[in-house]
């Protein structure tokens, strides 16, 4: 009789950035125009594994003082910002900002905590979007799922645009 061996899990935590490929492999610093062809900052759950999304921290870093009614160092935005979870087949299953996110302030309001840090020629603004909220542990991605964030704005003229996911991170290949 041939032995059977039973499929395990390995349970991480895990951060990971968004980037323009959904694997870690691809750009992960958003400054450029996209007003014209949006760019698609993004992190997808492989097929061999189960993602909780805890939270993800947007961090946006210039050169002038923190202003709550502009985008970094930027006028607000034109289109504005949206997350949301995206399905294998590209369809947006669920949106977790309400409305779209122009300014800072927009982030501030959407987000459990943020931060605005002033140094001596950086200043760094960071949002923090809880998904403990929505369940205790986190929003889950199933195999084939993607954390999505729509840029379709002219972001030039910041230092610094990133995400950051940070959850767990169930493998099932093992």
């Amino acid at each position: 009789m041939p032995r059977i061996e039973p499929v395990g899990q390995k349970t991480y935590t895990f951060w990971r950035h968004f980037d323009t490929i959904g694997d870690g492999t691809g750009d992960t610093d958003f400054i450029g125009d996209y007003s014209v062809t949006p760019v698609v900052p993004r992190m997808d759950c492989a097929e061999d594994e189960f993602l909780f999304i805890h939270y993800v921290t947007t961090i946006i870093e210039d050169a002038t003082k923190f202003d709550p009614s502009k985008y970094g160092n930027l006028p607000a935005l034109t289109n504005g910002i949206t997350m949301g979870v995206y399905g294998p087949d590209g369809v947006e299953r669920h949106r977790f900002n309400q409305h779209t996110i122009k300014t800072a302030a927009a982030w501030i309001h959407q987000a459990e905590s943020s931060v605005a840090q002033e140094g001596t020629g950086a200043h760094i603004f960071i949002a923090k979007l809880e998904f403990t909220g929505i369940s205790a542990d986190g929003y889950r991605l199933y195999p084939g799922d993607s954390l999505r964030v729509v840029l379709n704005d002219n972001f030039t003229g910041l230092d610094d645009h990133e995400f950051v996911a940070h959850g767990t991170r169930i493998a099932t290949n093992v």
